[in-house]
């Protein structure tokens, strides 16, 4: 594979130790989990102040971010229509 097209951690895995490897994607994802819970209990802070039931938005928002992972992109296009 060209350099150009791998991603972080192949160059990581090629250069140097897989401690820090690991590190590296142990940080990654703990951020990636951060961000994703903020972006959940922000998405459902409107809501909130609206119908004043964060737990049921914050999930309808934790599905809606999760869901087209799952399913088709077609099947997601009209679920939004």
């Amino acid at each position: 594979m060209p350099r150009d097209e791998q991603g972080l951690s192949a160059i990581i895995k090629e250069h140097y130790s897989k401690w820090l490897l690991y590190s590296v994607l142990d940080s990654l994802g703990r951020r990636k989990t951060i961000n994703v819970y903020a972006d959940i209990k922000h998405n459902g802070r409107p809501m909130k102040m609206l119908f004043d039931c964060l737990l049921l938005w914050a999930t309808v928002s934790a599905i809606g971010m999760v869901w087209p992972r799952y399913h088709s992109y077609k099947h997601y296009v009209k679920f939004l229509k």
